[in-house]
């Protein structure tokens, strides 16, 4: 959190932005310095709240760790990599919400039916010779 919240806190309130307004609770608690204090630091109280909402929402869309190794699991049952996953749609991040405690052998299968799927060639090293 950061000061201007804080300080709120530390004087038994809690503050949610509405638009561009700063709604502070509960009312009962709110003192002259502190109504104060809120008017001047309007703005330093919009921008900690609005990255406060940032970070709970990309810790609520970010897949936990485990999906990475499901994953992968996927991508070697197809003999493909994860990124080619990725990148062609085959698995996108609700997949990887709700699928990474599934057997990886389930969703190779479904994507090994889907009719767009094609095993990619594999990857040449750039510096080969012929």
């Amino acid at each position: 959190m950061g000061a201007a919240i804080d300080y709120l806190r530390q004087n038994g309130l809690s503050a949610r932005a509405n638009g561009k307004r700063i709604i502070v609770s509960p009312a009962s608690k709110m003192s002259t310095e502190v109504r104060q204090y809120v008017q001047s630091h309007r703005l330093e109280l919009l921008a900690e709240l609005a990255a406060n909402n940032l970070e709970i929402i990309e810790a609520l869309t970010t897949p936990p760790p485990e999906s990475r190794s499901w994953l992968d699991s996927v991508a070697d049952l197809l003999g493909c990599s994860a990124e080619y996953l990725l990148t062609y749609r085959f698995i996108d991040r609700d997949d990887l919400w709700e699928q990474h405690t599934t057997d990886p052998r389930f969703a190779a299968r479904l994507i090994g039916c889907n009719p767009f799927w094609t095993t990619p060639p594999p990857a040449t090293p750039a510096n080969s010779a012929e």
